[in-house]
């Protein structure tokens, strides 16, 4: 199945260097101690829904060299985006997704925006980069004023979705403001650049500016997002000329430094077309990167059992998650392949891994309903 709400704990405790020590302080508190220790400030930014957030919890900050590394060097604490200052916090720093992680140096400057599950050596290399004074260099645009002041319609409009200014007050306050690299400009032009062609032109034309104040995951955030929607016209009209056009101009646009990158739309161009023929080549690919036994997996093979027919497709992903379950033993990935199974009509694996399944789901708290269905069908299923 795919990840479903799980919990997540707010404070984590150390036991030696097991476990990352998160600390109970506040945003100002958190600051302060960094500063008087000379070390970096790490914000875990999550919230309480978030799947990889948890899996982070389990896989990532209890690796020894990631928790010695973040407890000798970096202060670091968990906010709640969802919650207070959390949501003040999320506004300024353009926080959409989750995990993200917030990494300040010892004067309190924002450096770098983290997004999403890592697992343990690119998550220690990311922190390595980003604490290196010889390397990393404060993202100035930013400053340390939390709130910030912003323009009237855009602080309605985040107290209230349904206040969505006009276009054409949009427009007005883009075109008029002098200062076309202030935190408040920025703050609504990565909003509402989709208004009108120019905006985004504006951000794509003064993109490496836009990079050195913001952050270049923030200004590729803005440029991918726009570029979206040839993408998903490609996968509408099931055209691969139409994705490598797409493909062009996100490498026009530097966005493609990473070839994981276009791996990764690959893989969803021909999830979404269901060509499982061609998705499995692109599984095939990831996996020669980054192993058959990779949690990414899990969402491409629920797709498959849910869609696809081909017996042979449908063989190779229940082996792809017997090797993600074996180093991963997770509730969700451990369904998807006691699902497989059930479909590759292997009743007796089936009902072992759906068991197990259910007994993972119930020790970390999530709703196995689903799970228990599966296994009803599984053992009506098997013969008599």
């Amino acid at each position: 199945m795919r990840h479903i709400t799980l919990f997540l704990l707010f404070c984590v405790c150390s036991t030696a260097y097991s476990q990352v020590n998160f600390q109970t302080l506040d945003w100002q508190q958190a600051k302060d101690l960094a500063g008087k220790e000379n070390k970096y400030l790490l914000v875990d930014c999550f919230t309480t829904w978030c799947t990889w957030c948890k899996v982070m919890d389990k896989q990532t900050f209890p690796d020894e060299e990631v928790s010695r590394f973040m407890n000798d060097n970096m202060v670091a604490i968990k906010i709640d985006m969802e919650k207070g200052f959390g949501i003040e916090l999320g506004h300024k720093f353009h926080i959409t997704g989750y995990p993200t992680y917030l990494i300040l140096n010892p004067k309190g400057d924002l450096v770098k925006v983290s997004i999403g599950y890592q697992e343990a050596a690119p998550f220690l290399a990311m922190l390595k980069e980003n604490t290196d004074p010889s390397k990393q260099k404060a993202l100035n645009g930013y400053s340390q004023k939390i709130p910030e002041s912003y323009p009237d319609f855009l602080t309605a409009y985040w107290k209230d979705k349904n206040n969505k200014p006009g276009n054409e007050q949009i427009a007005a306050y883009l075109d008029k403001t002098e200062n076309k690299f202030s935190e408040a400009y920025w703050a609504v032009l990565c909003r509402f650049y989709g208004i009108d062609k120019k905006y985004f032109q504006q951000i794509a034309d003064k993109r490496e500016r836009y990079r050195s104040l913001f952050g270049t995951d923030a200004v590729n955030d803005a440029l991918q997002s726009a570029l979206n929607k040839d993408f998903s016209n490609a996968v509408k009209n099931k055209d691969e000329e139409m994705l490598n056009q797409f493909l062009k101009q996100m490498n026009d646009y530097e966005l493609t430094s990473d070839p994981e990158t276009v791996l990764f739309y690959r893989l969803a161009f021909y999830q979404q077309t269901k060509d499982w023929k061609k998705l499995m080549e692109q599984m095939e690919a990831y996996i020669r990167i980054h192993g058959e036994g990779d949690v990414a997996l899990n969402e491409y093979c629920w797709a498959i059992y849910e869609q696809c027919d081909d017996p042979a497709v449908v063989e190779r992903a229940t082996a792809i998650m017997k090797s993600v379950t074996a180093a991963h033993p997770m509730y969700a990935e451990t369904d998807t392949y006691a699902a497989l199974l059930y479909k590759s009509k292997k009743y007796d694996e089936a009902e072992a891994a759906a068991l197990k399944a259910i007994e993972l789901g119930k020790a970390d708290g999530s709703d196995v309903s689903s799970t228990e269905e599966l296994l009803k069908k599984i053992r009506e299923a098997k013969p008599k």
